[in-house]
């Protein structure tokens, strides 16, 4: 996915793909605020680099917290 920005910034977008998107869109905010606890992080391909991160409050939406910085 290339839209992991989107996701953190805009938690309420659905894609086509979404068979039920206000199903999709609920899980997606569900699993979001989940991260946020403590001792939650993410990682994954689709991430910047180093590809670990926290997921943080921030505004109206959310915000990832890479672990370390950039490689390269």
């Amino acid at each position: 996915m290339d839209s992991i920005a989107r996701l953190t910034d805009q938690p309420n977008v659905s894609w086509e793909l979404d068979g039920d998107q206000s199903q999709a869109r609920a899980a997606r905010a569900a699993l979001l605020e989940q991260l946020t606890r403590p001792h939650h992080f993410v990682a994954g391909a689709h991430l910047d680099s180093p590809g670990i991160a926290r997921v943080t409050s921030s505004g109206d939406g959310y915000a990832l917290e890479y672990l370390a910085p950039p490689i390269g």
